[in-house]
């Protein structure tokens, strides 16, 4: 027994010199790398990435409808909306005969909506500096400002003092 653990020991210890042999002579014992060319297209400034919260959502499939119908031969009737959208609903179906005045297409008002309640807000903020400006300024306001006149009108005298004081230095 004790005769063939000597013969694994003898027969594990070559490959293990030789991996030993390999790992050392792999450890720098050649002659440095040359150092690679930088490329010149890759970006030299970080480039931004900005994280967003990813939600779902139903998605809409889009149309974009400019077209043209033959309403009688050699007639032709041109169509598009006053305002551009996402269709909402689409009121015909292909081939359907129509008369001046059906409703064709639904738009999405949304879009529309969010417009229309900014444009209120400015209107709303522009009233309100017109009021502001016909009622003319609060007693409060007045002398919040007489005191804000001040407090500057004594910072500035005592840096006028700290530079008087510095130019006698110099």
């Amino acid at each position: 027994m004790k005769s063939s653990r000597r013969i694994r020991c003898r027969l594990s210890l070559p490959p293990t010199l030789l991996l030993f042999g390999l790992w050392i002579s792999g450890c720098g014992g050649g002659s440095p790398a040359a150092p690679e060319e930088p490329h010149s297209d890759l970006p030299t400034e970080p480039i931004p990435v900005m994280a967003v919260k990813i939600e779902p959502a139903a998605l809409r499939p889009a149309l974009d409808l400019v077209g043209s119908l033959v309403a009688v031969p050699e007639r032709i009737a041109v169509i598009s909306p006053q305002l551009g959208g996402w269709v909402e609903k689409v009121h015909v179906v292909d081939g359907q005969a129509v008369h001046a005045g059906d409703v064709l297409v639904t738009l999405d008002s949304r879009i529309a909506q969010v417009d229309f309640e900014r444009a209120r807000a400015a209107m709303a903020e522009k009233q309100a500096v017109v009021a502001r400006l016909k009622r003319g300024f609060l007693p409060q306001e007045l002398e919040v400002a007489r005191q804000d006149r001040d407090k500057t009108r004594a910072t500035m005298e005592g840096l006028r003092g700290e530079l008087a004081a510095l130019q006698d230095l110099v």
